[in-house]
């Protein structure tokens, strides 16, 4: 330690401004589905927590954070956003919960948003491809957007229908020359 940091307090830990990030995404979601993959530390989640917090009414968003790579947990966890209970004749797995939120998504005043963020759980690829295949007949008011370091793209291009999911990666993520002199 150089002996003028010695005593000093570290300053907390912030998150860089992204407006350019931040734009591009509000710019791309509309094409139904967004990728986001790239390594540790390139700002996926601050990304994805950044635009959620500046979304306003144009979406209805559905957020969520993997915790662990059960996919019965995540299928939980996406039940209980929705406000779906099971029943005795109805156990909520993936693919029921999705089709619920497909029916929803039909039925709101607004797009709705899907937001997944793997928050590097490993097996999370697994959950991931899943969603994929259960998500291959969204309809067109459901919007995807799914960041991670496991993503693979290739199991979002059905998913995107006509279109190709719309990829950001590391060499999106990275600093340009404003943001790194913050």
């Amino acid at each position: 330690i150089p002996a003028d940091a010695a005593g000093r307090e570290r300053p907390e830990h912030q998150a860089v401004p992204r407006p350019r990030l931040n734009r591009r995404l509000a710019d791309i979601v509309h094409s139904g589905v967004v990728v986001i993959h790239a390594g540790a530390g390139y700002g996926k989640t601050a990304l994805l927590r950044d635009w959620i917090a500046g979304v306003g009414t144009e979406f209805d968003v559905v957020s969520i954070e993997l915790t662990s790579p059960n996919e019965d947990e995540f299928a939980g966890r996406l039940a209980d956003e929705l406000g779906l209970q099971s029943s005795d004749d109805q156990a909520l797995d993936l693919p029921v919960v999705v089709a619920a939120l497909s029916r929803a998504a039909r039925t709101r005043r607004r797009p709705v948003v899907l937001v997944v963020d793997e928050s590097g759980v490993q097996g999370a690829a697994e959950i991931a491809r899943n969603l994929a295949t259960c998500l291959a007949q969204r309809p067109p008011e459901l919007m995807v957007i799914i960041a991670g370091r496991e993503v693979d793209i290739s199991d979002w291009r059905r998913v995107a229908a006509d279109r190709q999911p719309v990829e950001i990666d590391e060499r999106d993520l990275r600093f340009d020359d404003t943001e790194a002199r913050q």
